[in-house]
């Protein structure tokens, strides 16, 4: 059983975010996308999300670790 992160329904599609991918991660991953081939997922990783992180964070109340 698997779920992403969470789900932007303004664009139909899932977020996972990892720190780092791990084999088990990355099948995981895999899994997800050849059950649901037509779910939009969109895999995060730590160096994307703290870009993320350093361009919304004050615009967004309760940012993670803000």
């Amino acid at each position: 059983m698997y779920t992403p992160d969470f789900y932007l329904p303004d664009s139909d599609t899932w977020i996972e975010i990892k720190n780092f991918l791990s084999d088990y991660s990355r099948d995981r991953d895999e899994n997800f996308r050849k059950m649901y081939p037509d779910l939009e997922l969109m895999l995060i990783l730590k160096d994307e999300y703290l870009e993320l992180q350093e361009e919304f964070a004050q615009q967004i109340e309760e940012w993670e670790f803000s």
